[in-house]
């Protein structure tokens, strides 16, 4: 079984042995050419599991046998692990960590054809607000710092390279979810 399928087999077991009072689902708002899936797990009124599901499509077509052409797909799949705190009537706090594995395929123009796999893991410390205008409608912020570990390879006209890659970044999201 490779580390996707355990990743997912990990994510989805947890948010289905949590018995939520309140699953849900949701999706992220952004800008990029890719969608999240988010599936929400209220263990308790003070913590939440959240399944990830994420799938990234782009494509850059600058002109036939360029290198600056590029098609990238990436999937992701993770969880999230949250305590939840109230604010108000209608409005929580939730903080924690979300972790995920994902794969990543880039193909560049050109001749010879170059391309770059990779396989990797992100953890990202996490703090969102949610706000529900209705009872089972929420929409929230969050940001986090994210840290990311990857290995591929990498083949281009000299060759066959093995590539090993760290990330730091800040994320911010915002999430429309519904709870059932």
């Amino acid at each position: 079984m490779n580390r996707m399928t355990a990743t997912l087999a990990v994510a989805l077991g947890l948010s289905l042995a949590a018995r939520a009072q309140a699953p849900g689902l949701g999706v992220r708002i952004n800008g990029d050419a890719g969608s999240t899936l988010y599936v929400p797990v209220k263990v308790n009124d003070a913590f939440m599991v959240e399944g990830t599901l994420s799938y990234l499509h782009f494509k850059n077509d600058t002109g036939a046998g360029t290198l600056s052409s590029y098609r990238t797909t990436s999937t992701e799949v993770g969880a999230g692990f949250f305590w939840l705190k109230p604010l108000g009537e209608s409005t929580r706090l939730y903080a924690g960590p979300r972790v995920s594995h994902g794969k990543a395929s880039t193909v560049y123009g050109g001749a010879p054809e170059q391309r770059a796999d990779s396989q990797g893991w992100t953890v990202a410390p996490t703090l969102g607000v949610e706000y529900f205008p209705l009872r089972n409608v929420s929409i929230g912020g969050e940001i986090g710092a994210s840290y990311g570990h990857a290995t591929g390879d990498r083949s281009d006209f000299t060759g066959h390279q093995s590539v090993k890659s760290t990330q730091a970044s800040t994320v911010s999201s915002v999430i429309l979810r519904y709870y059932f």
